[in-house]
């Protein structure tokens, strides 16, 4: 089935939030991460609402966990989301990670 050029972004979208994730420590605020997808190449369309859906589609395959301080959401990525940054999981809508060795 070909995929089109939106889920291709959101799928690489999805991988890049949980990178970000691990590479941050295993968590980090909404606004963090949409700097940071910005810086990664996601300039557009990246807002908030979307970004929530993204990270509510991780949580449901129990691969990042939420907290709300105030009005800022904060992400917290769960061993699963290791697997999947790490190449051992694949979840449809997310891309493979390159693996490089």
């Amino acid at each position: 089935m070909a995929t089109s050029y939106l889920e291709t972004l959101a799928a690489d979208r999805r991988l890049k939030l949980l990178q970000l994730l691990r590479d941050n420590g295993g968590s980090a605020n909404e606004e963090v991460l949409r700097t940071a997808l910005a810086q990664l190449g996601h300039r557009r369309g990246v807002t908030r609402d979307l970004l929530r859906a993204d990270l509510d589609m991780l949580r449901g395959h129990n691969l990042v966990r939420h907290e709300w301080l105030e009005q800022l959401l904060v992400a917290h990525l769960q061993e699963r989301g290791l697997d999947v940054v790490a190449g051992d999981v694949a979840i449809e809508g997310i891309a493979a990670p390159k693996i490089t060795g």
